[in-house]
């Protein structure tokens, strides 16, 4: 029992030590990857000089950029809280679809990490975390409402 509790411990460990490079190498890359990073960064610093909502983008995107630009950090801080709020999203909609379904807790945690790793890996979480953030970050605030609904 011991083994087995040390095994799912230390796998939890790997999966979110992965979780963490990936928030990182999105939040920290140089704003001239991706089309979009560079008016992302350009708008984080337009909001925190100001203080106020700029109207560049959407409302709810704007807020988010508003909180973080009250704090005063970085514009690497600010992507890499983007990423890790995507990834964390992501990690919600898998944990949320998994209780949909009534399996055993073993194939719960394999599907799960085996979808998380697809994810992770698509061209399409390439694009929604680099190209077009916001919407990557939108589509996953939708489908994990939708989960609330069909549950």
């Amino acid at each position: 029992m011991l083994t087995k509790i040390r095994g799912a411990m230390l796998s939890n460990l790997l999966v979110f030590i992965c979780l963490v490079a990936i928030v990182l190498v999105i939040g920290m890359r140089d704003v001239s990857v991706g089309t979009d990073t560079v008016n992302y960064v350009r708008n984080y610093y337009r909001v925190r000089d100001c203080a106020c909502l700029e109207g560049g983008f959407e409302p709810g995107f704007q807020i988010l950029t508003f909180l973080v630009a009250s704090t005063g950090v970085s514009s690497a801080t600010y992507l890499s809280i983007l990423a890790a709020l995507l990834v964390l999203l992501v990690w919600l909609f898998l944990n949320n679809m998994s209780q949909m379904f009534d399996y055993s807790n073993v194939i719960v945690w394999k599907t799960r990490l085996a979808t998380l790793i697809f994810i992770l890996i698509s061209p399409f979480f390439f694009n929604a975390s680099v190209n077009v953030l916001r919407h990557g970050l939108s589509a996953f605030f939708l489908l994990n409402t939708a989960t609330f609904f069909f549950a």
